[in-house]
């Protein structure tokens, strides 16, 4: 029997190097496999998230990293022990794109979005939300994370924060709101352009920082629109 060509693609993913896998290369074998996801992707928690990878990837950790974790810090003090062990050793700090929670069976590939460690522990996982999900759900998820989270091999330090849209009702959990992530990129905008580096240092961290922070607030202000609202002024939400 001939072979799918979903097979051949898995193969043919499988067998490519590391230099191969760029951002964008990524992205587009993400979507390969979910071709419908195409139709408004700038709509899609997935994108957005990414594109929150990118800049942590990215942009100088002393302007963006560090006051992103004193911002869950100070909109989640449950994590404070943890944020402090991270915030010691800032440039040690890795990045986890879609940490596996440990599972098996039908639920292997269950994934939180994203992780900030120091191996094997701290560990902080934040799990993106764009869209207003039901409480009960929502706490369910996050319990079922923190629990596997826990129960990952050499994790003794942990914790779990969600990262929620504005029209979202706070839930019984550490969370912050994507406008936190806006005041975050604001700041760090300002701070780029406080220190005079060359413009050929910072015209591209300036312009990403940028980027991500109005891809935040049209996704709020899409979502709210389509609702009738008006766009949150202050507080937790845009």
């Amino acid at each position: 029997m001939p072979t799918r060509t979903t097979d051949n693609e898995v193969s043919a993913w499988s067998a490519t190097v590391p230099g191969q896998r760029s951002f964008v290369v990524r992205l587009l074998h993400w979507f390969h496999f979910r071709s419908a996801q195409l139709s408004r992707s700038w709509k899609k928690e997935e994108v957005l998230t990414w594109e929150l990878l990118q800049c942590l990837h990215l942009l100088p950790r002393s302007c963006f990293l560090g006051p992103l974790l004193s911002q869950i810090e100070l909109a989640a003090p449950e994590t404070v022990t943890v944020v402090a062990r991270l915030k010691s050793n800032l440039g040690a700090v890795e990045i986890d794109e879609y940490p596996s929670l440990g599972l098996n069976g039908h639920l292997q590939n269950r994934r939180a979005d994203i992780g900030f460690c120091l191996r094997p522990s701290p560990v902080l996982w934040v799990e993106a939300k764009t869209l207003e999900t039901s409480l009960q759900d929502l706490h369910q998820q996050l319990s079922d994370e923190y629990d596997a989270l826990c129960s990952l091999p050499g994790i003794s330090m942990a914790r779990l924060v969600a990262l929620l849209p504005s029209r979202q009702p706070h839930p019984a959990w550490p969370s912050i709101y994507w406008s936190d992530i806006v005041a975050v990129l604001d700041g760090c905008r300002k701070q780029l352009l406080s220190l005079s580096l060359d413009p050929d240092i910072s015209r591209g961290y300036v312009l990403l920082a940028g980027e991500l922070r109005d891809r935040i607030l049209s996704h709020e202000y899409e979502l709210v629109a389509n609702k009738g609202l008006q766009p949150a002024a202050a507080g937790p939400g845009l």
